[in-house]
Parts: C-alpha cells; structure tokens; sequence
C-alpha cells in the first residue's frame, strides 16, 4: 500500500470534515439565493472561544460550528464531546451546533452533508450534565439524543439577504 492510499484508507483529520461540509453549507446557501460567508479562527482562539467555523449569513445573522472527528467502532461510529470545551460554547450567546459527521472516507465528500448531524448545544446539555464529571464523554451514532438534530436546512435564518 503506498502512502497516499494508506492516508486516503485512514479517518480523515477535522479538517477535512470542516471543508467537506462548509462546501455543501455555502453551496446550499447558493441554492436557496442567499450568500453564506464561512470564517474560521486559530486553535488559541478555539480554545477561548469554543468553536471551529463561524457562517455569516447576509444580512448580520451567524452560527457555529464545532466538528468533531468521528471514531470508528465495530457498531458504527461515536463522537468525543469536550467538557470544558461544550460549556465555553453553551455560554457563547449564538446559535451553535456541533457538527458530527458520519462517514469516514473521502471518497464520501459529495454526500458528506447527507451524512453529518447537526446538534445544537442547548439540545446536547442534557445529555452533557448526564455524564458525570469525566474531561469528555462519548457520544454514541445510537444515543436518542441524536434524534434532536437540526437539519442542515434548518440552519440558515428566515432573515438571510437573497443575492443580488
């Protein structure tokens, strides 16, 4: 096996998932006529601020997003929710999500959106406040939690600019 196919063969970084699903996010803005400005800031500033991506809607309006990296497991896959990190972006005062995708090869970027959940962080605080006093807790594909996603749809206020 050479070394692209060994990488390619592997779970990609997070920043794979980030780019692979801000495409389909600004994409399906431009479906819909609107313009979706993606941001992004540096780990230090991630670490104060809780986040991986901003979308800045027209018209003024944004949300956040943190991606977490899936883990494979023989039943699927689980996401890894940090504490400290999920209390920073619950404080944060805008619509946030975490973005959780579900596929694990890059082979899967055209269908990536269909398979991402998007997961508000007033949804998850339930479940967070159920998992003890640990650093992180894992957050299983199966958990009926994950039935709260927000469709990525769902994601883009009433109020966007339409392009002009």
């Amino acid at each position: 096996m050479t070394a692209l196919e060994q990488v390619l063969a592997g779970v990609p970084p997070e920043k794979y998932y980030e780019a692979c699903i801000t495409y389909h996010l600004v994409r399906e803005a431009e479906r819909r006529g609107w313009r979706l400005y993606p941001f992004s800031i540096s780990q230090v500033l991630e670490r104060q601020w809780g986040f991986d991506f901003g979308y800045d809607c027209a018209g003024g309006q944004v949300f956040l997003a943190q991606y977490k990296r899936p883990i494979r497991r023989s039943n699927g896959w689980q996401w890894t929710i940090d504490r400290e990190q999920f209390w920073t972006l619950r404080r944060c005062g805008l619509p946030t999500y975490y973005a959780l995708p579900g596929f694990f090869h890059a082979s899967e970027w055209y269908e990536g959106m269909d398979h991402t959940i998007f997961l508000s962080v007033y949804a998850l605080e339930p479940w967070m406040l159920e998992q003890g006093e640990g650093p992180s807790a894992c957050l299983d594909r199966r958990d009926p939690i994950l039935r709260q996603e927000t469709p990525a749809a769902a994601l883009f206020p009433g109020g966007l600019g339409r392009v002009q």
